[in-house]
């Protein structure tokens, strides 16, 4: 709040004085440098904002161009901030609508409300790719001559092989083994995993030649992967599976299993991933952090000759499996897409509600005033006749087939 009392007698200095300090005088009457300078000069909060609001216009006015001093003064005063902003696609923010997060959650509720459902049988399923050789940007304590002579470089290996990862969590804070697709044509090679232990770890390898799932791939894994691990702990409860609707994932013969097994799925809306599903929001972004982390420490061990590959990917990726799916980030992925504990609001009171609006009025075509208009609606004319021809033509087609089996099943009987 501001001292009037102060800011007055530093204004009556002020007129005294040829030179005017206000950093000086602020100090002295324990008053804002700022509020006293606008005071001083005759303006107010208002007119300063109305001005930083048209900086066109004052340009006009002052004649000349705002300089560097304009945007720093104008940053300065705590209206506008300097951050760095993430890109994200473009059908992904156009999805970001709270009422069809809302009718998802809702749903979600209910399943869980009407069958039941503890914690412990409600999973997040989804799958993540890795090229071997990316890292990150490092911070690295190096000798000062070294970095004086400009030779100091962060080294990362490049390879661009694809490995991609199939994985699920429970919202009680367990995981389920991870499963990894290497790029292969054929079976996969002994010596990629020479430093799997299979007495102290649980994992599954597979191979496909673009090194993503597919539908077979994506059965394999409900049936030999997930019933497998959570088949027990369920017991005659159903299960809850919340999982995007890729064709892998969603076709009839992974819907038959399901169905058949007490499975129940809850497929989440397009787009929507990087705000309901808690992998994406709790987990693959730590996992990716540490296994650049990892791959990043083994190059610096061996001075930069180190290559990664296959045969090193999973030493690699087991250490950022430990060190990113934990408890406590599982849990925190859950929590923050309201899932478990349940409350949607979390994440809705982040979006404008948005509704889908219809026309009131009934648009009316415009009579064509030119020849190259009229001959534009006469385009329009012959185009709508010809798909028209062509639907009449399907009909026609598909009466006859159907008249014809009806037909020939009246013989049968």
């Amino acid at each position: 709040m501001v001292n009037e009392e102060a800011i007055q007698l530093a204004l009556e200095e002020l007129r005294s004085q040829e030179v005017q300090n206000y950093t000086e005088l602020a100090k002295k009457y324990n008053t804002d440098r700022r509020t006293l300078a606008r005071r001083h000069k005759g303006k107010t909060i208002a007119f300063s904002e109305a001005i930083s609001r048209h900086p066109k216009k004052t340009d006009k006015f002052a004649r000349k161009d705002s300089s560097s001093a304009y945007i720093l003064s104008y940053c300065y005063k705590d209206r506008v901030k300097g951050v760095y902003l993430c890109a994200i696609d473009s059908k992904r923010k156009i999805a970001d609508n709270s009422l069809y997060f809302e009718l998802f959650c809702n749903h979600l509720n209910e399943i869980i409300k009407k069958y039941n459902i503890e914690p412990s049988n409600i999973y997040n399923f989804d799958e993540k790719g890795f090229l071997i050789g990316l890292g990150n940007c490092t911070k690295q304590i190096v000798p000062s001559e070294s970095l004086r002579s400009g030779k100091i470089t962060a080294i990362q290996d490049g390879n661009q092989e694809f490995i991609s990862l199939q994985a699920a969590i429970s919202a009680d804070g367990t995981s389920i083994p991870p499963a990894l697709i290497y790029k292969r044509g054929g079976d996969i090679q002994n010596s990629w995993l020479d430093e799997y232990n299979p007495d102290e770890e649980t994992a599954y390898f597979a191979s496909s030649p673009t090194g993503w799932s597919s539908d077979d791939f994506g059965l394999t894994w409900l049936e030999q992967i997930f019933d497998h691990h959570t088949k027990a702990k369920a017991g005659r409860g159903r299960r809850l599976l919340i999982l995007h609707g890729y064709s892998s994932h969603i076709n009839m013969r992974y819907v038959d299993y399901t169905d058949n097994n007490r499975i129940l799925l809850a497929v989440l809306p397009p787009h929507s991933t990087h705000h309901l599903q808690p992998l994406d929001v709790g987990l693959f972004s730590p996992l990716s952090t540490a296994y650049s982390q990892e791959a990043d420490n083994l190059i610096c061990k061996g001075y930069g000759w180190l290559s990664l590959t296959k045969h090193n990917f999973w030493k690699l990726f087991h250490g950022a499996w430990n060190k990113s799916f934990t408890a406590e980030n599982i849990a925190a992925g859950f929590a923050a897409t309201g899932i478990y504990p349940f409350n949607p609001n979390k994440l809705l009171n982040n979006f404008k509600k948005r509704s889908i609006t219809h026309p009131t009025t009934i648009i009316q075509p415009l009579t064509p005033t030119t020849a190259r208009g009229l001959h534009r609606e006469i385009k329009k004319v012959h185009l709508c006749q010809s798909l028209l021809s062509e639907n009449i033509e399907k009909i026609i087609h598909a009466s006859e087939r159907l008249v014809v089996e009806k037909e020939l099943l009246r013989h049968k009987n």
